[in-house]
């Protein structure tokens, strides 16, 4: 069974302990939820709830693929819904869903209306959440032993305990918040001052400029219209009304499907200066598709059949693990040989497993490569690809031709642990070694050096940098699970060197 996450001042009822039980896989940080298992949102996720059931209704928000959507319908749950006792429960099941290591946009958002109607209990909270703060420059910066910043923690024992660290600066919400509460002069003044003592005795300057969650539009009136309203009329805001409008008519009549795509394909939307757009026709979302999916599975097959093959890809990968074997076959040869690599990329998002095994048929090393890649970016929401890393992580690299292995594993793989390493970071590292095994360029006497306290190999970038990277962080927060996997690498002389690692992953030490 999975290890329980440990969150600050968590109050674990049996409540919460089901859904992070049934949400966190057994592997490291990964979420078991696979992408079917996303549930487009077309009513409020709290309409049919008791007050005390939180994490029903965080894990419903979680559950929406679309972003922006998800933070709208957040944020007005937090800000609106949310009894104040309970907010703490919320805070931490919104953490849990996330799904990375270093949730800083999510946390400044959800502090910031913690604060603006509970200052009090925001600031107990924040100020465990000063115990959290380290490894600020993110995983990717610590990429040398000498020229890097050394990697530092405000406490040690804390982040080991953790399944999420942060940056400083995320703990500005507070006092941003607290100062506009409407709480009256004096308690905010007290508050404030507290906070700033506390800040000047973890750290030596004041915060910089926060990093702000997007500014979406409050959703709750399309959600509750069942229709889109005559404002806005441009900009993300309309686009966003306009889907949920779309999902909720699908909701009400799934058979009325296909009339709904020619009206979304028939609209237009005007130019758009500000994010540099120029005048579009509207796209049917994925997220469209995944809940016509559910509703209606055998109509979504009969719009497939009868559709240009192109125009139809994004369904048949949402539909593809529940036809028959002579229909996938079908839909999978029919994919013209040029956009094969693209196809196979998208279908990864969804069904790695198979994805990886028609790039290997096919033995084309750009096919494979973009396979391999899709298993890790097939969904916007990182909490939506943790199924593909799972799949990555079990995948025997043996099985890639050997005219595949320079674009597979050294370039693929680069990406691949970009989006990694800041899921789960242990994970990437044990990976990244994997694929420097079956890399038959890697130099290991540098390497190992590397590894050993030598900047030799700082500045080469690629899949060695993007593994010692994750090394160094998983040092410094999990120094147990990595001793333990350690002691099972055969290398006896790369076993060493990873001790060594394991005991001195600060940085702007002597060399060995």
């Amino acid at each position: 069974m999975s290890e329980i996450p440990r969150f600050p001042a968590l109050k674990t009822g049996m409540t919460i302990l089901v859904v992070i039980l049934i949400a966190l896989n057994a592997q490291g940080q990964r979420l078991s939820w696979k992408p079917h298992d996303f549930k487009p949102l077309t009513e409020l996720p709290w309409l049919d709830v008791q007050p005390q059931e939180v994490p029903k209704v965080i894990e419903r928000i979680f559950r929406e693929p679309n972003l922006d959507i998800r933070h709208s319908v957040l944020v007005s749950y937090l800000k609106d819904e949310v009894p104040l006792i309970h907010f703490g429960l919320a805070f931490d099941t919104a953490i849990a869903l996330e799904g990375v290591q270093n949730p800083d946009l999510l946390v400044s958002s959800m502090l910031e209306i913690w604060a603006t109607r509970d200052p009090s209990a925001a600031f107990e909270r924040t100020k465990q959440l000063f115990d959290l703060v380290g490894i600020e420059e993110g995983y990717l910066g610590y990429d040398s032993w000498q020229h890097r910043d050394a990697i530092t923690v405000e406490n040690v024992a804390a982040i080991r305990q953790s399944r999420f660290w942060l940056d400083r600066d995320t703990l500005a919400s507070f006092p941003y918040a607290a100062d506009f509460s409407g709480w009256d002069v004096a308690k905010r003044q007290s508050l404030l001052k507290t906070f700033a003592q506390l800040w000047f005795e973890h750290f030596d300057d004041w915060p910089r400029e926060r990093d702000h969650a997007p500014n979406l539009p409050d959703l709750v009136k399309v959600f509750q219209s069942g229709s889109a309203p005559s404002e806005p009329v441009e900009g993300p805001a309309a686009e966003l009304f306009f889907e949920v409008a779309m999902r909720k008519r699908l909701a009400f009549s799934p058979s009325s499907a296909a009339q709904f795509i020619r009206e979304i394909e028939l609209k237009r939307w005007p130019a758009d200066e500000a994010r540099q757009l120029p005048e579009r026709p509207a796209i049917v979302s994925t997220e469209f598709l995944l809940l016509w999916s559910q509703l209606d599975d055998d109509g979504m097959r009969k719009w497939v059949e009868s559709q240009p093959k192109s125009e139809a890809w994004t369904a048949k990968c949402i539909l593809i693990h529940r036809v028959d074997e002579n229909t996938r076959r079908q839909w999978l040869e029919a994919v013209p040989l040029d956009d094969r690599d693209e196809a196979l990329r998208e279908l990864a998002g969804w069904q790695p497993e198979m994805a990886m095994e028609e790039a290997l048929r096919s033995k084309n090393a750009e096919i494979i490569g973009q396979a391999f890649e899709g298993c890790a970016y097939g969904a916007s929401a990182m909490n939506g690809v943790h199924a593909g890393l799972g799949h990555l992580y079990q995948f025997d690299l043996s099985w890639l031709p050997k005219d595949s292995l320079e674009e597979v594993l050294g370039r693929s793989a680069n990406y691949v642990m970009e989006q990694w390493g800041g899921i789960d970071a242990g994970e990437c590292a044990r990976f990244g070694i994997r694929c420097l095994k079956h890399s038959p360029w890697v130099d290991w006497k540098e390497v190992r050096k590397f590894f050993s306290g030598d900047d030799n190999l700082a500045d080469e970038g690629g899949v060695t940098d993007r593994t010692f990277c994750s090394l160094r962080v998983w040092a410094v927060t999990k120094p147990d699970e990595m001793k333990a996997w350690i002691a099972t690498e055969p290398d006896a002389e790369l076993r060493k060197a990873l001790t060594w690692l394991l005991e001195h992953p600060w940085g702007h030490h002597q060399k060995r």
